[in-house]
């Protein structure tokens, strides 16, 4: 009111006239027009869009207007560019001259803020298309409003533009040119500070909160939801807990703080295993439910392709495009096939704990948002899982990328014939559609590597027939659960209770001391990201039932998820589960031919041999420590890693001690 006021007193009777006019906002109009639906007919329309922003363009002075002077008779003509296109005046307007020689005043440009950004639909509706892109125009206080990665709804004109390139004179491309833009993420309210999802200002329909309130007041909720994600994966019922706890996350702290450092909600999981087990079903269940989800191929994704990307537009000006990691801001990303990767997988280590990713090139210095969810799966090196070796060993990933995982879970294809029977059966069932033969499959199993944490196991309560154990157990729909994720993280904001606090501290401290002991050289494998990962995995326990207080029945069900993924993470075929196991180094068997072999070499070396060796003599002495000759390569390339020998080349190796 103050300025609409200020604008009628400085009309012509109060003073001069504002520089330029009031610009006028449109939001929320009409329904959301999909980019399918942008064709030639919708030219000069006013629409409404929405959609990721996947490319950004630098801001640029665009003139509007300027001032020609005639060579000839000094007349001056102004001439205005709406369309953003040059076109000066051919001839002197004054009459009598009709002058060519019009000159350009460039001290009289009228300029404005011009930035352009590349749009792509959120959600496709034809599986197996290019997603669909278009390009959006952004003017004065537009500019600057978005980055790539956010999610925006932009209403604005569509416009025909002529396409750049020889010989497509005839050829036009359309573009919108924005009347407004809404950020997505900057309508979050102050309550909301720790929400994940990607919009927090989401609407709910009456259907859907009637939906997520008979989901609240099921009995068993955890059951619920584990059995309706992925429900044609036999087994693996830990496994989906930790992906369930996954997809509702932790709470985010200290989001806008200039005194703290943001703490991410986010959970990682890494899923390493057999080829045939699921691993690539549970990703799509995964993101067939999540709010928002960019899912990614190993064997056909790049470094950039994961990050950041730094291309050059049309008019040879850089621009940054975004990627998979980008995209899935505030999301889930999917990464399948992690062992083929063709990038570079150090490219994670900054998105997946700093949440973001910063980019220097081409004379551009940035950061980028990048708060997503990381869901990985890889195969094990040579097609299946080596019990005698590490997961670093397995999958030959860095120890410090293995460490930004919250759960690691291998998955092996173990001989089980009560098992397999019950799998056949399931499989069977899936593709006959015999309702009753899928529900048979459904029988208790306890687990054998957990301890008797509380009254049941929780393997053994979500391996019931669904909940209750009813038989005629209905797995959620996938649109359901996803609007159930989207409510708890927009709605629940859950705190440690003193119990739960406690617990996960004697939980934590047992780890620590275990490490110690188990430790000869005092390294230690459990650190403080462990206790981090327990919190957040308990915050996301207590969304998952939309409870604001983590309670220690909470505790002890993540504690049984975290010592499953222990189990698989540290257990090989000789040692027993050993939580400090060095990354890079064996267990008990391995550790202990690595010693024998040192104090064997040693021992020749301090006999006057050279300390260079060939492959007869390091067979020799590999086999006094005790390695069998089928793992003689891969005991030598273990011990060449960790600086036990050097490789010199012709087959020869030289003895570094220990």
């Amino acid at each position: 009111m103050q300025l609409a006021a200020h604008l009628v007193l400085a009309g012509p009777d109060g003073g001069p006239e504002p520089k330029s006019p009031l610009p006028v906002r449109f939001s929320g109009h009409g329904p959301v027009t999909p980019m399918r639906a942008i064709k030639s007919e919708n030219v000069e329309r006013f629409v409404t869009l929405k959609g990721t922003v996947v490319r950004m363009t630098a801001i640029q002075p665009l003139v509007v207007g300027l001032r020609f002077i005639c060579a000839r008779c000094g007349a001056e003509t102004v001439r205005h560019f709406p369309g953003g296109r040059y076109d000066p005046p051919s001839t002197c307007v004054s009459e009598g001259c009709k002058g060519r020689g019009m000159q350009a005043d460039r001290g009289s440009a009228q300029t404005v803020d011009y930035q352009r950004i590349r749009l792509q639909e959120s959600f496709s509706d034809d599986v197996g298309r290019m997603p669909r892109t278009i390009d959006v125009e952004l003017r004065e206080g537009l500019v600057d409003s978005c980055r790539p990665g956010d999610l925006v709804t932009v209403c604005g004109i569509v416009k025909a533009d002529r396409a750049e390139g020889k010989g497509q004179t005839c050829l036009y491309v359309l573009y919108i040119a924005a009347n407004n833009v809404v950020n997505d993420k900057h309508g979050s309210n102050p309550e909301a500070a720790g929400a994940t999802t990607y919009d927090c200002n989401t609407s709910f329909t009456l259907y859907d909160l009637h939906g997520i309130n008979a989901i609240f007041h099921c009995e068993d909720v955890l059951s619920l939801v584990v059995n309706s994600l992925c429900p044609g994966i036999f087994g693996h019922e830990l496994v989906k807990a930790g992906l369930c706890l996954g997809l509702f996350s932790g709470v985010r702290k200290y989001v806008g703080s200039s005194h703290q450092i943001p703490k991410r909600g986010d959970i990682h999981v890494l899923l390493l295993g057999d080829p045939g087990l699921g691993k690539s079903q549970l990703l799509r269940g995964c993101m067939q439910v999540a709010p928002r989800a960019v899912y990614v191929c190993g064997n056909a994704t790049s470094t950039a392709g994961l990050t950041v990307s730094l291309v050059k537009d049309g008019g040879g000006e850089s621009a940054l495009e975004a990627g998979a990691l980008v995209l899935a801001d505030n999301g889930l990303c999917c990464i399948d096939e992690f062992d083929k990767l063709t990038g570079d997988p150090q490219a994670l280590l900054e998105a997946m704990e700093q949440q973001s990713i910063s980019i220097t090139k081409g004379g551009i210095c940035c950061s980028v948002s990048a708060r997503a969810t990381v869901f990985v799966a890889a195969n094990p090196i040579g097609g299946h899982y080596n019990r005698r070796k590490t997961v670093l060993e397995n999958l030959r990933i860095s120890p410090a990328l293995l460490s930004r995982f919250d759960l690691v879970f291998v998955l092996i294809d173990s001989p089980d014939a009560r098992r397999d029977a019950l799998l056949s059966e399931h499989v069977l069932a899936l593709h006959s559609g015999d309702r009753t033969r899928q529900d048979s499959c459904r029988v208790p199993q306890y687990s054998q590597r957990t301890n008797n944490l509380s009254d049941a196991y929780l393997s053994t309560r979500i391996k019931l027939q669904g909940p209750q154990g009813q038989p005629d157990f209905d797995p959620l729909p996938p649109a359901l659960l996803r609007k159930y994720i989207q409510y708890s993280q927009q709605y629940v904001h859950p705190k440690l209770s003193p119990e739960a606090r406690a617990t996960f501290k004697q939980f934590y401290l047992q780890l620590r001391r275990e490490s110690n002991v188990s430790c000869a050289d005092g390294s230690r494998q459990v650190t403080t990201r462990q206790l981090e990962s327990l919190i957040r995995l308990g915050e996301a326990r207590a969304r998952l039932e939309l409870r604001e207080i983590v309670t220690e029945q909470d505790a002890w069900d993540v504690i049984e998820i975290m010592k499953e993924s222990l189990f698989d993470l540290y257990a090989d075929e000789f040692a027993p589960v050993d939580v400090a196991s060095q990354p890079g180094k064996r267990g008990g068997s391995r550790t202990k031919q690595a010693k024998e072999f040192i104090k064997v070499a040693g021992r020749r070396v301090s006999q006057g041999h050279p300390d260079i060796f060939d492959t007869n003599a390091m067979k020799v002495m590999a086999r006094q420590a005790g390695c069998p000759a089928e793992e003689f390569e891969a005991f030598i390339e273990l011990l060449n890693q960790n600086n036990v020998i050097l490789h010199k080349g012709n087959k020869r190796y030289k003895f570094l001690g220990s």
